[in-house]
């Protein structure tokens, strides 16, 4: 790119950020909410009149996946979806892998590895990540369900002599648990072991390493065709899901726990956000992939890649 573009990139990014700005500034000065959301979501489309204004119209593909990524990330903020780094993670993980097979062209492995085909390179890292994998995220279900149970035998424990019960008063419970019952001191224990990770920093390493060679090479090598963009989005977000998972969930927080069973007992906003988010990630998917289907389309037919 020479000077001249990258003066139109600029202008146009500072251009579109003081529209954002503005725009949020604005929302944030409403008190309506219905007016916040529309304003909110309406500055993916003053951007695109800028651009459409100043002769973008050319920039169909990349434009509509910057738009369609703005637009989702103001949905998932606007109804506070999960923020756990392995849902963040795999939302990120989308959109970068989105940008890449939308916006770049794959590589050809012959310049690396002459004699051998994408399925040579990532089949064994990923069966060893699917065996290894399950072992360790069998570890995981079995903590959180033990610390969901215990902590739903706190609950009922106080739920005996009130109508609704606290956080905070659970967690007075274990703070105080030598004035429990038996069983009660029990439940106590399993919810402060479970604080102790059971993934090792030595098989982490191993999944991390596996997880993003497999990604880059699904990535950079995949296939010249929508079938090949969509197995980089869905097995990127897939192995980006897991590490993260695995490096963040291998223990129990008693605090969050208690708080999402409490949320789970006495309401289905949490339910509803969380069937919500992965509509919003499932959209942002199948939009990524029509958008990569019309630049396939548009760019013609190509000889396959060796």
């Amino acid at each position: 790119m020479g000077a001249e573009s990258w003066g139109w990139v600029a202008l146009n990014g500072v251009v579109i950020v003081t529209i954002g700005s503005l725009t949020y500034r604005e929302a944030l000065a409403r008190t309506d909410r219905m007016e916040l959301a529309i304003l909110w979501y309406t500055t993916p489309v003053f951007a695109l009149m800028w651009l459409w204004l100043v002769g973008g119209e050319s920039l169909t593909v990349a434009v509509g996946v910057g738009a369609l990524l703005i637009v989702s990330a103001n949905a998932l903020l606007h109804m506070r979806a999960d923020t756990t780094p392995a849902f963040v993670g795999v939302f990120l993980s989308v959109g970068v892998t989105g940008v890449i097979v939308t916006l770049t062209a794959p590589l050809s492995l012959k310049g690396f590895v002459s004699e051998a085909s994408l399925l040579d390179l990532v089949a064994l890292p990923l069966g060893f990540i699917g065996i290894f994998g399950g072992f360790l995220l069998q570890r995981i279900s079995m903590l959180h369900a033990d610390a969901r149970h215990s902590g739903m035998c706190l609950i009922d424990h106080l739920a005996a002599n009130q109508t609704r019960v606290l956080a905070p008063e659970v967690l007075a419970l274990i703070k105080h648990r030598r004035d429990l019952p038996v069983e009660l001191q029990h439940h106590v224990r399993q919810l402060r072991l479970a604080q102790i990770p059971v993934i090792r920093s030595g098989e982490l390493l191993v999944m991390w390493t596996l997880g993003m060679f497999s990604v880059v090479c699904i990535t950079l090598f995949r296939a010249e065709s929508v079938i090949g963009d969509a197995l980089a989005v869905m097995t990127s977000a897939s192995l980006v899901y897991i590490v993260l998972h695995l490096s963040f969930d291998a223990r129990v927080r008693p605090e969050q726990v208690i708080d999402t069973m409490l949320r789970k007992e006495y309401g289905t906003e949490l339910r509803m956000q969380n069937i919500w988010s992965l509509v919003v990630i499932g959209a942002v998917s199948v939009a990524i992939l029509v958008l990569s289907h019309l630049g396939h389309v548009a760019t013609g037919p190509t000889a396959p890649l060796p």
